[in-house]
């Protein structure tokens, strides 16, 4: 027998007002996440897309901005964000770019907030455990704070809840309403392909529950799921998507991946399968098909296989574990005492542990950021690249900055330092900033293992010292091969397994 339930259980669609606590904590993460942007320089694929746009240091581009979109869509991934999102963001005043980023930020914990149904009166102490916890625990490494990293998945995730809070809360949208959640909707679909399929996958469900219970989708959650597929489609449908999926290389294993990547999955699904074993489990389970519990498990498994296909750690599992995160939330028991004191503690050591990242994060950025301009200068007016300089190594940073603060690109930091020389280099010589970690040596030792990078250029790893180093060579001013030996530098998103 089908069970008698008549409609999905609706957030709140107005008067949702977020208790003081918990906006200034959203706040406190926007203007912290703009100063971070503000000090953080571009490296890797940011410094890429601002040299094929012909920007420096944000002057207008000299190439064709056309040009740049069409290449990004068509070739590299069909990804719409990632081609706007330099093309846009990156053309505006610098602290104007900074705050953009830091508000994009604020918008993702508040969404995170508003799906869960936590930060009005009643729950900002949860709320605010919610934004601390999320803030240390998501995999935030892996380049997070590198704007592609942003606009791929943070500002995705963003959508995707708000899209599942919309779901839940708009019946009858009319006018710049409705043209927003179309808007919502396409956006949620376009930015990353694992991301769009996820949610479209999670719709596909939800609507399928929908008819089983009798429920009769309004026409605006119609009009927004028509949206999400349509948005899907656009960034699917591209010869770079159907390129980028066959060319697929291994990168982690899957033990790797659940552990670093997908722990808040793999845990919600532990608790939903728990929840199956029982008659009053599979009763809660019932009652919370008809919550956004029901897009955010599906969404997030969905996300999860494909991370696992993708073997990629990091970044990968962003949207499975804020969705999962989300799930979980609404599979505990939501009326339960508090006292006063105990909110008050729980606030507090929130606010302590996310302005105490803040602070220690934001000085170490401008000081690891000053550092990387210094270099730039450095391996411009070098004559082979070869340059001495002690920059500070992301194994320096105190713990508090939870390895977000990026500068000069360690020696194995391959693609990075590639990625330098295009930018920097007309005649291409190597980077190869030189500290006193460094040893020079004149011949290559016995025991090397030949790697080769982005560029095709070769590059060795060898055992020195008991230490596992990297090798670089390039041509020394007098015309003889000198061999620069750095240590391997393992960061959270490296492989646990030797390189």
């Amino acid at each position: 027998m089908k069970p008698t339930a008549r409609k999905y259980s609706r957030l709140p669609g107005s008067g949702y007002p977020l208790a003081l606590p918990v906006a200034l904590l959203i706040a406190l993460i926007a203007i912290g996440q703009g100063c971070l942007d503000f000090f953080t320089p571009a490296m890797g694929d940011d410094l890429g897309k601002w040299n094929y746009l012909g920007l420096d240091e944000y002057r207008h581009p000299g190439k064709s901005t056309l040009s740049f979109l069409a290449c990004q869509y068509f070739s590299i991934n069909g990804r719409v964000l990632d081609a706007l999102g330099p093309a846009t963001i990156n053309l505006l005043p610098h602290i104007f770019a900074s705050i953009v980023m830091g508000c994009m930020t604020g918008l993702y914990f508040w969404g995170m907030c508003r799906c869960a149904r936590l930060g009005a009166k009643g729950t900002a102490t949860a709320a605010c455990l919610l934004l601390a916890v999320t803030l240390y625990t998501m995999p935030w490494w892996d380049y997070m704070w590198l704007r592609v990293c942003q606009f791929n998945y943070l500002w995705a995730t963003a959508f995707d809840l708000l899209f599942i809070t919309t779901f839940h809360s708009t019946v009858n949208a009319r006018g710049w309403r409705l043209v927003s959640c179309i808007a919502l909707g396409i956006l949620s679909g376009c930015c990353h392909e694992a991301l769009g399929v996820s949610m479209s996958a999670a719709a596909t469900v939800a609507v399928i529950v929908a008819r089983y219970r009798g429920v009769k989708l309004s026409k605006t959650q119609k009009i927004l799921i028509l949206a999400l597929f349509a948005g899907t489609l656009v960034t699917i449908a591209t010869p770079a998507f159907l390129h980028r999926t066959a060319t697929a290389a291994t990168d982690g294993n899957i033990s790797e991946l659940v552990i670093t990547t997908l722990p808040v999955t793999t845990l919600l699904l532990i608790i939903t399968i728990a929840f199956t074993a029982t008659v009053q489990g599979r009763k809660k389970l019932l009652t919370l098909t008809s919550s956004p519990w029901l897009m955010c498990t599906v969404a997030a498994f969905v996300s999860a296989t494909i991370a696992l296909y993708s073997t990629i750690p990091g970044r990968t599992g962003w949207q499975a574990e804020s969705l999962s995160i989300v799930a979980i939330i609404y599979m505990i028991p939501k009326r339960f005492p508090i006292h006063r004191a105990t909110a008050v503690t729980v606030i507090s050591i929130s606010v302590v542990l996310i302005a105490a990242h803040y602070t220690v994060a934001i000085p170490w950025q401008k000081k690891m950021g000053d550092e990387y301009y210094m270099a730039i200068e450095e391996y411009k007016n070098s004559k082979n690249g070869i340059f001495p300089f002690d920059y500070t190594g992301r194994k320096e940073v105190p713990p508090l900055a939870l390895d977000r603060v990026k500068g000069v690109p360690d020696a194995d930091d391959l693609f990075l330092r590639d990625v330098i020389v295009a930018a920097y280099s007309h005649d291409s010589k190597p980077f190869i900033p030189v500290n006193s970690r460094a040893i020079e040596l004149d011949n290559l030792p016995p025991d090397i293992t030949l790697l080769t990078d982005f560029a095709g250029d070769t590059i060795m790893t060898a055992s020195l010292s008991g230490s596992q180093m990297i090798i670089t060579n390039a041509t020394h001013g007098l015309g003889k091969t000198l061999y620069i030996a750095e240590p391997i530098s393992i960061d959270p998103g490296d492989h646990w397994h030797p390189l």
